[in-house]
């Protein structure tokens, strides 16, 4: 069985949608919750959407008796209840880990690959002018 509790918040024309999904099931469960808010601004990695999210919600594995958190941000005002449970599906435990990479799959895995702010070379510096300021 699949509960799901959820709290909004609104503050400064933007709602904070806050849900715990509990799985009280003996497998675990793909669980796709849905919300009528557009549009969903949801957590981010690495600047695209986390892993799972799409502009009508999210699909995420809960596995048997244990709990999931999750939560995103609209500039809509929800009507009624801000998130449902769409579809509740049992999975093998390890089913996650099948799923075939997108792009967005390896930009979350690889990381920012922006340089530190130190490794960048300013322009004209030398090394002898380096070597004095940091006296």
């Amino acid at each position: 069985m699949v509960e799901l509790d959820v709290e909004t918040e609104r503050r400064d024309c933007v709602t904070f949608v806050a849900a715990t999904v509990h799985n009280d099931g003996h497998t675990a469960r793909r669980i796709t919750l849905r919300t009528d808010c557009r549009p969903v601004w949801p957590p981010r990695r690495q600047g695209v959407p986390a892993a799972g999210w799409d502009e009508e919600g999210v699909t995420l594995t809960v596995p048997a008796g244990r709990t999931r958190g999750i939560g995103f941000a609209t500039p809509a005002a929800p009507d009624g209840t801000a998130l449902t449970v769409a579809e509740s599906v049992a999975v093998d435990g390890d089913s996650e880990t099948q799923v075939d990479p997108t792009p967005e799959h390896v930009v979350r895995a690889l990381g920012d690959p922006t340089p530190p702010a130190d490794a960048v070379p300013v322009a004209g510096a030398t090394e002898a002018t380096t070597a004095e300021e940091k006296r």
